[in-house]
């Protein structure tokens, strides 16, 4: 019967759509495979990934590997999970080998990390043999090539770092020499990158230099941004925002220096300054000193006088779809649409939402989304049930699993008292073998996946359903909900948008009222969403406390 067999291949940087090297992998591994005269069932690859990283479906061993964690916390991943290996591990049941490059496409992992060892035992459960175009055959159910991976894994691992750390320090002598060893991408600068040289826009460079003299000159840096906007807009992409202005003042190149590893200012030798280095400096000391001025206006003030602004980040503007910021007018908190205030855009005055809302029959808009977070209580709730239905079937694996094992130890005592053949022996003892393997391996992501304790997160989501039910969820309380269920707030002139997390739920739209500047929501309208909120979730809570009783009652019928 003709082997079968599926093709990966990978590669950890370039683009994400195509990639000519992994187009070659599988251009080799289809050679190899005609040459060995194994039929390839299925492709599958990942690309722009690191090899360090679990298939798709094991989040929950990821999630326990401290190493795995450890490493993810200082790179830039933007990618978790591999899909492509994801499928080759839910295809190992109907093949006999994997065809990759060498094994380092398989995995790369790091040192202590559960992803080899967990790979390792998968392909040994279902006997599937790894065939490599650059280094023959390897069968991990053989002790000696395990252990020969295993050591250069680790090998390659210790190289990787030991290079990393020696360009670190390249690098850092490239900084400390006045150049600037990963490029430039000022604002106005042209970086030629075969020359490792930098020469300048001229048009842009007239904006950089009115920038600076504004600073200096204390002009607000809405008037500054205004000019800009109506003077040289065709010269940037959407329009010159407060952001675009701090990150051209923040920058020492455009008089011609730079930052060394220590943090001090060294002359730059890549190409000509725009302003000079008095210039720099003063404007340092102007937006230094504004921030201090002006420190007490702001929304995001730091200590104990700090605002309570949950929905940052949530608000989006109905007619540009520009994210909204908060800002205070006469002593009240209000979102406005900062980019149509930078562009004079009259339309997008319309999504200016006031916070809270003084009026009668009236409320702002955080009680008015504070009725919706029953959502996430419900979700929590459903969420509950899983972990309790985990935990039964943990407790009944640990007993299956104990009642193997004393199988297999009196399967060994009559074997060797010569009451059984040894042909019934050994297949009885690779298929106890086989199934403590499948049990351990579901026990291993049972424990990553009820790390929780059903019974304090049952009390926990009591306490928050009491508090929503009175209208007195915690600051904290109330960002964690409303984190779980709303992904973005969609604001227009006469209605809010609510976009869920779960993408299955359909948009809600919450009508405004229009009251002078008191455009907040009817009291009566929300009084009645968080009532219908609270009555689906006391039925819910009703269910787990009836579940519990009579789960208590037929555990003391046992007794």
């Amino acid at each position: 019967m003709q082997k079968r067999a599926v093709i990966y291949a990978r590669q950890s940087s370039g683009a994400d759509d195509y990639s000519e090297s992994v187009e070659v992998q599988i251009a080799n591994c289809r050679k190899l495979a005609a040459q060995q005269h194994i039929s390839v069932v299925e492709v599958f690859s990942d690309l722009n990934i690191s090899g360090k990283t679990y298939p798709a479906g094991w989040e929950n061993l990821a999630a326990a590997d401290y190493a795995f964690q450890k490493w993810l916390r200082q790179t830039a991943a933007h990618r978790q999970v591999r899909e492509g290996l994801g499928q080759v591990m839910r295809h190992l049941s109907g093949i006999d080998y994997i065809i990759v490059d060498d094994i380092t496409r398989l995995y790369r992992p790091l040192s202590r990390s559960y992803l080899e060892s967990a790979v390792n035992e998968r392909l040994i459960e279902y006997n599937v043999k790894i065939l490599q175009v650059k280094g023959g055959t390897l069968d991990l159910a053989q002790f000696d090539q395990q252990l020969i991976t295993m050591l250069k894994n680790q090998i390659n691992d210790e190289q990787i770092a030991k290079q990393h750390l020696r360009s670190i320090e390249v690098l850092n002598k490239l900084r400390d020499s006045g150049v600037m060893p990963t490029g430039i991408t000022a604002y106005g600068l042209i970086y030629d990158r075969s020359s490792k040289l930098f020469s300048i826009d001229d048009e842009k460079a007239e904006v950089i230099k009115f920038v600076f003299d504004a600073v200096i000159g204390y002009e607000s840096y809405s008037s500054i941004v205004y000019t800009v906007n109506r003077r040289w807009k065709h010269l940037f992409k959407s329009c010159f925002w407060e952001k675009s202005l701090h990150e051209i003042v923040r920058k020492p190149i455009y008089a011609g220096y730079q930052y060394n590893t220590a943090g001090d200012l060294i002359k730059n030798r890549q190409g000509p300054a725009i302003i000079s280095l008095s210039q720099f400096l003063q404007a340092q000391e102007v937006v230094k000193y504004k921030r201090l001025k002006h420190s007490g206006n702001r929304c995001n003030i730091a200590g104990e006088n700090r605002h309570w602004l949950p929905l940052s980040g949530l608000l989006y503007c109905g007619n540009c779809h520009s994210k909204l910021v908060a800002g205070i007018e006469k002593g009240k908190i209000n979102y406005y649409c900062r980019r149509g205030c930078l562009n004079k855009t009259l339309l997008c005055r319309d999504s200016r939402i006031a916070v809270r809302c003084n009026k009668p029959y009236t409320v702002g808009l955080l009680d008015a989304v504070q009725s919706l977070l029953g959502a996430a209580l419900l979700n929590r709730a459903e969420k509950l049930d899983k972990l309790s239905d985990i935990e039964q079937e943990r407790k009944d694996l640990d007993l299956t699993v104990f009642s193997r094992e004393q199988r297999l130890q009196t399967l060994s005592q009559e074997y060797c008292r010569g009451n059984l053949p040894e042909n019934v022996y050994r297949r009885v003892l690779d298929e106890l073998n086989r199934e403590l393997r499948e049990y351990h391996w579901r026990a291993l992501q049972l424990s990553s996946a009820s790390e929780l304790d059903p019974a304090a997160e049952a009390a926990r989501w009591q306490l928050l359903f009491a508090n929503y039910r009175e209208n007195q969820l915690l600051p904290g309380e109330y960002e964690l909900l409303l984190r779980e269920c709303i992904d973005r707030i969609i604001v227009y002139y006469d209605r809010i948008t609510i976009h869920w997390c779960d993408p299955e739920q359909k948009p809600l739209n919450l009508p405004r009222k229009r009251i002078l500047r008191q455009n907040g929501f009817s009291a009566h309208a929300i009084s009645r969403l968080r009532r219908h909120w609270i009555k689906k979730l006391q039925k819910a809570f009703d269910q787990k406390n009836n579940a519990t009783h009579d789960l208590g009652r037929k555990n003391r019928k046992k007794a």
